[in-house]
C-alpha cells in the first residue's frame, strides 16, 4: 500500500507570520500534482497541459471508471467510500458549470490583491450565485496573470522554467452543516504521460454568513460521523488559523507584509471556515481509515488549497456585480473524444454577455447539451444581490436572494454553462470543450 507523504505547505501561517517573499501561491499549486502523486508513488513531474476550458467533461467521464482515471485508487474501499463517489458524480452532473478566460482570471487575481478594508466587503458579498457549481481554470494561465499582477505590484516572487499548464475545477455545493463545502480535483498523469485525476483528502467550508461561525462541538459531531478525531477548542482554534491563512494565502501576505491582515481581515472569519473529507478522499486516501493521519492530511490539503479562497472570493465578488445580460445560440457542436475508455459529453453553447466595473465585461456562456430536443424553458435564476436606495441613491439595504428554480416545465428545462471572459477578451474555448 503506497503511503503518502506529500511536500508540506511552505507557507501553513500563524497570526503576523513572514511569508517567504520567493514564492507565489501559483507556483506552489506546481506542487498540486506532486502531493497526490505521493499515494500512487509516482516520482515524476506533472506533465498534464489543460484540456482547453474542458475539465469538467474529463472529470465526468473519468469517475465513472476510478480504477483507471484517479491518480490511486484504493482498493480497499468500503461502501461509504463508493455511496460518496457517486454522490459527487451525481452533484457534478447536475452543476452549473463555469469557465475563467486567462483575461479574467487577470482581473480576478487583480482584485484579490485589494487592500483588507476592501476584501472585507468582498468577503461578505462573495456568496456562490447558485447552490451547485462547478468552476474551473488553467493553472498555467492563473500563473501567467499572477506573475503580471505582481510585477505591477513589485511584490518578489519565482517565476520558474517549468511551470504547470495542468487544469484545476472545484465542485461548490451549499451544505447542510451552513455555508458551502469546496471540493479540488485537478488534472494530473500517471508518470507516463496519461491523464489522471487528483484531489487532495480534504475538502474546506465557508460560510459567507458571519453570524452563522462553524463551532467547535458541531464540528466535532462531524469529525465523529467521519471517523476522524474530536478536538478541543484551543486546537481547533489553531486549526482554524493555519487553515484560512493558507487559504488566503503566501502572496497576499507577501504584497500587505506592511499590515496587520491576519488581525484586519482573517481573525474575522477564520471560525467561518473548516475542512472536511473531500468526497472522492475515501476511494484514493488510505490514511482517511486511520485517524492517526489527520494532521498530516490537513497540512497536504493547505498546500493544495494555497490562496485559493481569496481567488474564488475575488471571482465570486465579480460574478455577483450588477450587470446586463444580452444572449444568442451559435449552431451546435458535434465533437467525440473519449478519455479512460469512456466518450466525453457532446455539447452546444449559448453566450450571454455581462458588464463588470470599469468598463470590463464578461461572457458567460450557457450550455446546453445536445439531444435534448429544443431550446428548453425552466432554469435555474442565480442568487444575487438586491439592493434599496433613498432618494439621493445611497444604498440604505442589501439582502441576499437565494437561487431558484423558475420557468414552466412543460416547455422544457434549460441546463447552464458559463464561460467567464473580460470584455475585449479574445480567447475562445478549445473545440474539444
Amino acid at each position: 500500500m503506497a503511503k503518502f507523504k506529500g511536500p508540506k505547505s511552505s507557507f501553513v501561517g500563524a497570526p503576523n507570520a513572514k511569508p517567504m517573499e520567493t514564492l507565489s501561491d501559483v507556483m506552489a499549486h506546481n506542487l498540486r500534482a506532486m502531493s497526490a502523486a505521493a499515494a500512487a508513488d509516482v516520482e515524476k513531474p506533472n506533465t498534464a497541459t489543460g484540456t482547453g476550458g474542458n475539465w469538467y467533461n474529463h472529470v465526468l467521464s473519468g469517475i465513472a471508471v476510478p480504477h483507471k482515471s484517479f491518480l490511486h485508487h484504493f482498493s480497499g474501499r468500503d461502501e461509504k467510500a463508493d455511496f460518496l463517489l457517486r454522490k459527487f458524480r451525481k452533484d457534478l452532473t447536475s452543476a452549473t458549470r463555469i469557465s475563467l478566460s486567462p483575461q479574467f482570471l487577470e482581473i480576478a487575481v487583480e482584485l484579490g490583491m485589494s487592500y483588507p478594508k476592501y476584501l472585507t466587503k468582498a468577503i461578505a458579498r462573495s456568496t456562490p450565485p447558485l447552490e451547485n457549481i462547478w468552476i474551473e481554470w488553467n493553472e498555467g494561465e492563473r500563473f501567467a496573470a499572477t506573475s503580471k499582477v505582481l510585477k505591477k505590484m513589485g511584490a518578489k516572487h519565482v517565476e520558474p522554467e517549468n511551470v504547470a499548464n495542468n487544469d484545476t475545477g472545484y465542485l461548490i455545493r451549499s451544505d447542510h452543516r451552513g455555508g458551502y463545502e469546496f471540493q479540488c480535483v485537478f488534472q494530473a498523469d500517471h508518470g507516463n504521460g496519461k491523464e489522471a485525476i487528483g484531489f487532495p483528502a480534504l475538502s474546506w467550508m465557508f460560510n459567507p454568513n458571519a453570524d452563522e461561525p462553524y463551532t467547535t462541538d458541531g464540528m466535532n459531531r462531524q469529525r465523529v460521523v467521519q471517523g476522524l478525531p474530536m478536538v478541543g477548542r484551543d486546537t481547533d482554534e489553531a486549526n482554524r488559523v493555519k487553515l484560512i491563512t493558507a487559504l488566503w494565502g503566501a502572496d497576499y501576505m507577501n504584497v500587505h507584509k506592511s499590515q496587520d491582515v491576519y488581525g484586519d481581515l482573517l481573525q474575522t472569519w477564520q471560525w467561518n471556515v473548516t475542512s472536511s473529507i473531500h468526497d472522492l478522499g475515501p476511494s484514493m486516501y488510505p490514511q482517511l481509515y486511520n485517524n492517526t493521519e489527520a494532521d498530516e492530511l490537513a497540512e497536504d490539503a493547505d498546500t493544495m488549497h494555497l490562496g485559493d479562497m481569496r481567488f474564488l472570493v475575488a471571482v465570486f465578488a465579480l460574478l455577483n456585480y450588477p450587470r446586463i445580460v444580452r444572449m444568442d445560440a451559435p449552431a451546435p457542436k458535434k465533437v467525440s473524444a473519449i478519455r479512460w475508455g469512456k466518450p466525453l459529453p457532446k455539447n452546444e453553447v449559448k453566450v450571454v454577455e455581462v458588464d463588470l466595473p470599469k468598463r470590463r465585461g464578461v461572457n458567460l456562456y450557457q450550455q446546453l447539451f445536445t439531444g435534448q430536443g429544443a431550446p428548453k424553458r425552466q432554469h435555474e435564476r442565480r442568487g444575487h444581490p438586491r439592493r434599496y436606495k433613498d432618494a439621493q441613491g445611497r444604498i440604505i439595504k442589501e439582502i441576499w436572494i437565494k437561487p431558484m428554480t423558475v420557468g414552466n416545465p412543460e416547455l422544457g428545462v434549460i441546463e447552464h454553462e458559463y464561460f467567464l471572459k473580460a470584455g475585449g477578451d479574445t480567447f475562445k474555448k478549445s473545440k474539444n470543450a
